[in-house]
């Protein structure tokens, strides 16, 4: 499926007016017969805008599903509520992707559908959720969930990415320094040693052999790394294999891990302390969990746990042979002490959520 595009048109109507607005497309192709099926006569056409996935994810999640529930819960109908947030949108990409979803609604699909056929916009976890919603009758109150969900995990992302950002500063600098130091110092104590004409010790002359091959081939090994690592970024980093190998590479690092390993274990207790609130059983709530997180490993043990659940098997003791959750072994145990009928506290599952969080 290709990325979709914003594109701007004008169109002349039946009266000879013109008429403009925007409107989301893969191609230009699907613009023209959209403006032909609405009897209008396609006049110009811009290029399409590329959208890039800020413009959907974060803050503009969050203030909209924020705003749908409060809508919701003053009654509004939801057919209604999506065209007003249409109305009011400040993006354009917004406006034509909620009047798109309001158009599908108004025509009877279910809106948990028209969100899934928007897997490029909502995360995984919205489908599910927004179907109990649905079901149940409760949607303002899953919708109101999913926005709070949505600004934990913002508030967890922010806080891993300002714990690693004072190390890899420290380790910008220090390559840096090193690369000047090889470059530019090191040559000028070259000169001063040969002045000497005395024998150099074997660590000091291993440094100018590096420095010298550095300066002749260092423009050469950059664009060659650069290449490298565009292909690698285009071809491989898109197949699941070598993700997983990526994802097996970031657990073994030791500040890395621990900062992954809590971010994911937040995010999964979140999500089945949601869940239970909207009444899922544990099952749905940690199919719901394997869909919120991005990596592999916890997505398998997340699996293994949902079969062992069908089968019977305790949640502790399912928890007890996946390493991924060690650390949070003394608060499943006592949650998976009380469950009945498949179902998990709620309760504990937000306790896990705050004991995981960072």
């Amino acid at each position: 499926m290709k990325t979709r595009r914003l594109f701007a048109w004008q169109a002349i109507d039946s009266q000879g007016g013109i008429r403009h607005g925007e409107l989301l497309a893969e191609e230009k192709n699907q613009v023209y017969q959209h403006l032909l099926e609405q009897g209008l006569q396609p006049y110009q056409l811009g290029a399409g805008k590329r959208i890039s996935a800020r413009q959907w994810r974060g803050e503009p999640m969050i203030q909209f599903t924020r705003q749908l529930a409060t809508l919701l819960q003053a009654g509004l109908p939801l057919v209604n509520s999506l065209q007003l947030l249409a109305q009011e949108h400040q993006s354009a990409a917004w406006r034509c992707l909620l009047l798109e979803i309001s158009n599908s609604v108004a025509m009877g699909q279910p809106f948990s559908e028209v969100i899934a056929d928007q897997h490029r916009v909502f995360p995984l976890i919205y489908r599910q959720l927004i179907a109990i919603g649905e079901l149940t009758g409760n949607l303002d109150r899953c919708c109101l969930q999913l926005a709070q969900q949505q600004e934990a995990q913002q508030r967890l992302q922010k806080k891993v990415l300002k714990a690693l950002r004072y190390p890899l500063f420290i380790c910008l600098v220090a390559i840096s320094v090193t690369i000047l130091m090889l470059v530019m110092v090191l040559p000028e104590f070259a000169k001063i040693y040969q002045s000497f004409d005395a024998p150099l010790p074997w660590f000091t002359q291993g440094l100018l052999a590096l420095s010298g091959a550095l300066i002749a081939t260092g423009p050469y090994l950059l664009l060659t790394v650069a290449g490298l690592a565009g292909f690698y970024w285009r071809r491989l980093h898109p197949l699941t294999n070598w993700q997983q190998r990526e994802q097996a590479m970031l657990l073994r690092i030791p500040l890395i891990a621990s900062l992954v390993k809590g971010n994911c274990l937040s995010q999964v207790f979140r999500i089945l302390a949601m869940t239970q609130q909207a009444g899922l059983t544990l099952v749905a709530g940690l199919s719901a969990a394997k869909l919120s997180v991005n990596i592999v490993f916890y997505c398998q043990a997340l699996t293994a746990s949902r079969t062992a659940a069908l089968a019977r098997v305790s949640l502790p003791q399912r928890a007890s042979s996946t390493t991924a959750v060690s650390f949070a072994m003394p608060a499943i145990s006592a949650g998976g002490r009380r469950v009945r009928h498949a179902r998990y506290p709620v309760g504990q599952a937000g306790a896990l959520a705050r004991t995981t969080d960072l």
